[in-house]
């Protein structure tokens, strides 16, 4: 068991806060200690500590009330919580696991007994945990196949609806034809992204990076994006140099990478606007930033930007739908090219002149 993680203490005898504390820091555990429950719910805006252990009895409000309170914390709702009492009837058990505590230990204390019920909470909790990021990534999987899959896709449809409606001649239009076969060729290779996706994970696999012409690869993903760029009338430009190359691997940065934040870019963009991908160039570096006038991100959400545990989803200005795991995805694949990203913000409701959003990729130079 990893002893750093946070105890919080909650009882109003400093005596048996004492005891407690000398008991726990002995085994190496960091703790946190306050004599009251409203001191308790208080000290949880500054600290969020991996289990508490909440005294029943205590003056002004007993400890199912505290309980009850911190339980509808959003952040600390999964927090193991162990009751403290000399009270064992049962109404009192009962009352306890009504408000959803884990656990409860006997007045007067027992050192094995304690150490052991601790250690036992957190470890359930490090599993909950496991179990939870698990499912984080099977969710971003989801999201690479039910939302990149549809880019590739959707813009060799467009091609075949173009040449159903007589507008082209597939047999006469050699680019068109090579943009359907590319497309089809890219959702292929997104399928087999996912495999890679999960390799990388597990650590049996790393990325096949080599040299790609950075304006041949934006120019690629914004083909494939031009039938969501027409629904909403949205323009795409782009200021590269030609002769720029990346290290990366081509699909992963194309459909996974590039092609998430001009997605995000065009949901969050009112109609008829513009979207700029400028490219500025270092000794090392290139950074590629995708800058647009849409309604930007709330301060409060841009923290969580890249969050598995606490994904921000939200409806996009004519309420395109999305599932909250582009950002952690693109920081997971840009940084398993070798790069990172950043994001510059103005909400709407902060500034209503001058808002939008600003994604820097920043990607080392072949």
């Amino acid at each position: 068991m990893d002893k750093e993680k946070l105890i919080l203490i909650v009882d109003d005898r400093d005596e048996n806060l004492q005891v407690l504390g000398t008991v726990l820091r002995k085994e190496g555990y960091s703790l946190a200690a306050c004599s009251s429950g409203i001191d308790a719910l208080e000290i949880m805006d500054s600290i969020f500590p991996s289990l508490i252990l909440l005294d029943v009895m205590m003056p002004e409000m007993n400890g199912f009330e505290t309980c009850k309170r911190i339980k509808e914390m959003p952040y600390a709702k999964d927090v193991p919580i162990i009751f403290l009492t000399a009270d064992t009837s049962k109404e009192s058990l009962v009352k306890g696991f009504d408000v959803v505590a884990v656990d409860y230990i006997t007045k007067p204390f027992q050192r094995a007994e304690l150490l052991s019920r601790v250690d036992t909470h957190l470890t359930i909790a490090d599993q909950g945990q496991q179990l939870e990021n698990s499912k984080n990534e099977l969710n971003e999987l989801l999201h690479v196949l039910c939302h990149d899959v549809l880019n590739p896709v959707g813009a060799a449809r467009n091609c075949f609806q173009l040449a159903k409606e007589g507008d082209v001649n597939l047999n006469e239009d050699k680019e068109l034809s090579e943009m359907i076969e590319l497309s089809l060729d890219n959702a292929i290779d997104i399928v087999n992204n996912v495999r890679n996706m999960r390799a990388l994970d597990e650590g049996k696999k790393r990325l096949e990076l080599s040299p790609n012409n950075l304006s041949q690869m934006l120019l690629e993903g914004i083909l494939m994006l031009r039938g969501r760029c027409k629904d909403k009338s949205i323009t795409v430009n782009t200021e590269v140099d030609e002769s720029i190359t990346v290290r990366v691997d081509r699909v992963a940065f194309v459909n996974t990478v590039f092609n998430n934040v001009i997605t995000n870019a065009i949901k969050f963009s009112p109609r008829n606007s513009v979207v700029n991908v400028t490219v500025a160039q270092s000794k090392a570096n290139v950074e590629i930033s995708i800058s647009d006038k849409g309604i930007g991100i709330p301060k409060d959400m841009i923290d969580d930007l890249f969050s598995t545990i606490m994904p921000t989803n939200r409806c996009g200005t004519e309420g395109e739908s999305g599932t909250g795991y582009g950002m952690p995805l693109i920081k997971k694949f840009i940084e398993a090219l070798g790069g990172s990203i950043r994001v510059e913000s103005v909400s709407e409701e902060v500034d209503s002149e001058n808002h939008g959003t600003n994604v820097i990729l920043v990607l080392p130079l072949s």
